[in-house]
């Protein structure tokens, strides 16, 4: 790139179009999401899609399953009414577009929160990966499907990030 840019946000106009250009970690450490005001349109890149997110991908990628979340409120926080993910569709309306995000953010903070509450019930990392599940609400949603991303790895990758792989054997 011949430009780049550090910090939060960084704003510019490109032929008329006002793009924002907004720190977003989730699937990685260095994503971003693009935002036009204007359009009121998010590109969120790959931080959001039509299934599970990969907190935990086999190849062993570690994903902060509380920078997603937050990642995914800010764009959230746009109001915007129209989503276009970095693959499958995009999602079209302001109240389809906030459910959209709404339901990922809110799954991948369930996971997360069920996850660390069954670790300080000294629970293992099989025993969590084997009990915790969407609710019915959420495990419903279009945007939860398990085809990338599952339940059952991202709580073992939450379950490494906290405290290690080592289970005392």
């Amino acid at each position: 790139p011949t430009k780049t840019f550090s910090g939060e946000r960084q704003e510019l106009t490109v032929a008329g179009v006002q793009i924002v250009l907004t720190a977003a970690p989730g699937e990685t450490e260095d994503a971003l999401y693009v935002w036009l005001p204007g359009e009121r349109v998010l590109f969120a890149g790959d931080n959001f899609y039509k299934a599970f997110p990969n907190l935990y991908p086999l190849r062993g990628a570690q994903r902060s399953a509380q920078d997603w979340a937050n990642s995914i409120d800010k764009m959230l926080q746009e109001g915007p009414d129209a989503v276009v993910p970095g693959h499958t569709r995009p999602v079209l309306g302001k109240d389809a577009s906030a459910t959209a995000l709404r339901e990922y953010r809110d799954g991948i903070r369930y996971v997360f929160t069920k996850t660390i509450e069954g670790m300080n019930q000294k629970m293992t990392p099989d025993e969590l990966a084997a009990t915790i599940k969407l609710p019915p609400a959420l495990a419903a949603s279009e945007y939860l499907q398990e085809y990338y991303g599952t339940v059952a790895f991202s709580v073992r990758s939450i379950y490494s990030q906290a405290v290690g792989w080592f289970d005392g054997n």
